[in-house]
């Protein structure tokens, strides 16, 4: 079956199943339906060689029903039998009527609407399949590689009672991997696309393993300072998603929980170097929400270091009158974000490092002070000291502890010239959706204090 073929009998499979609901609803109740799927090939492979190649075909799909101002969520996974998922619906649908009876109304309700419907795929010709398995450890046999490589469909899709339609489609790929030293020290890459390259993926593992190289010099010890750094775009986007923790979310910033409190009271901006959009062009993800609404295919969200607006979802607009939606996802954080570029090439990276840090990765990050924007975690991976544009060798793992306003702004040297798309890799149920687009950044001074 081509991939064509598999998502239009899912598209037709979700419509005939909510056909067959929504014609049983009473008059005053009002249903949103979403529905999520896919069918990825996942292929675990350690020491260079293919371990577990499975695939995964699910579809799981969840249910707003409303009545009497009262709003339950109900969700549950599909068979594929469309007469016998409508039974099992309409047994959720019989205990939310039940519960509706007997529970308070729900404030703030976001009621659906028929504003308008789309349909989006993102398909390939013809499939990268398991024919990539061999392609793929072709350029590995060289070195120790182990990681996940995740290829297929995944799909959203979007309908309500009163008529109104989404659908989104995307067949892509990533290969999430770490290569390894004799001594067991790792680096990290990612290469992710729709199509699969060969000559991308072996000039991407050349990359990882010309960082390999550098591992095998002696470990430099860096104590605790303050140090020029610079962040590659694998480290930028893990601040990036920190900051989807509240930062963006107009939710967040009327109860007192943004971490950007200063910067959406204009009291704080970033550099000027800085502009970031929430741009969909990216194909990571769909314009539509749990909501079934329709967001722009660009957002500006900073603008030469200015916020220009927070993320507003339609609860939030019903709950504060002085807010206007922007038809934000219900967590309001940035779904498909791309971060503008800036003028350093990749060839000058170490010269204009100088004497520094070069993170490639961050993990464990979290706030250490949410109101003034200030974010902990560790470096990772192939991380180095660097002399006078020269690797020294790798460092140990470092805590660093800084405000995003100074690496984001007042510390900001520079962006690199290119960026790099970071494509969301969770498979926490479901294979996930999303991603965002980051260039690599230097900074003049970070404080590195354990």
């Amino acid at each position: 079956m081509t991939s064509q073929e598999w998502v239009k009998n899912k598209k037709q499979a979700f419509a005939e199943l909510s056909e067959n609901l929504f014609s049983a609803l009473k008059s005053d109740e009002q249903v949103t339906l979403s529905v999520s799927g896919e069918d990825s090939l996942y292929c675990r492979f350690s020491q260079s060689k293919v371990r577990q190649p499975s695939r995964v075909d699910q579809v799981a799909l969840g249910m707003s029903f409303i009545v009497n101002n009262c709003e339950l969520k109900k969700s549950m996974v599909l068979s594929g039998d469309v007469d016998k998922d409508t039974r099992k619906l309409m047994s959720l649908v019989e205990s939310a009527r039940k519960e509706a009876a007997i529970l308070p109304e729900t404030p703030f309700i976001v009621e659906p609407k028929n504003l308008a419907s789309s349909d989006e795929d993102v398909l390939l010709a013809e499939s990268n399949g398991e024919r990539l398995l061999p392609e793929m450890v072709k350029p590995l046999q060289s070195v120790d590689a182990a990681g996940l490589l995740a290829d297929g469909i995944v799909f959203r899709g979007n309908q309500n009672s009163l008529g109104q339609k989404h659908w989104f489609s995307n067949e892509s790929f990533y290969v999430d991997y770490s290569l390894y030293s004799s001594k067991q020290k790792a680096v990290k890459a990612c290469y992710a696309d729709t199509k699969w390259d060969q000559a991308a993926f072996e000039a991407n593992v050349s990359d990882a393993t010309n960082q390999l190289s550098h591992m095998r010099l002696p470990t430099q010890e860096v104590k605790r300072g303050n140090y020029k750094t610079y962040l590659a775009p694998a480290a930028v986007n893990e601040l990036l998603g920190l900051l989807n923790w509240g930062g963006w979310s107009a939710q967040a910033f009327k109860t007192g929980r943004s971490s950007l409190k200063e910067l959406a009271e204009g009291n704080r901006k970033f550099s000027q170097k800085m502009n970031i959009t929430e741009d969909f062009s990216l194909g990571l993800s769909p314009k539509f929400n749990s909501f079934g609404e329709v967001a722009d295919d660009k957002l500006s969200v900073i603008d030469q270091g200015e916020l220009k607006t927070l993320l507003v979802s339609s609860k939030t607009a019903e709950e504060y009158s002085d807010l206007e939606g922007n038809r934000a996802s219900a967590g309001e954080g940035l779904r498909s974000a791309v971060m503008g570029t800036g003028s350093l090439d990749r060839a000058d990276i170490l010269s204009a490092l100088g004497t520094g840090l070069y993170v490639s990765n961050l993990h464990y990050l979290n706030y250490s002070d949410l109101p003034k924007a200030r974010v902990t975690g560790m470096t990772r991976f192939a991380c180095f000291w660097v002399e006078n544009g020269e690797i020294k060798g790798p460092i140990k793992d470092l805590r660093f502890d800084e405000t995003v306003y100074n690496i984001f702004g007042d510390k900001l040297v520079d962006l690199t010239s290119f960026a790099e798309t970071q494509p969301v890799i969770g498979t926490y149920e479901q294979r996930a959706i999303g991603g965002s687009r980051v260039p690599g950044i230097l900074v003049d001074e970070m404080a590195y204090t354990l």
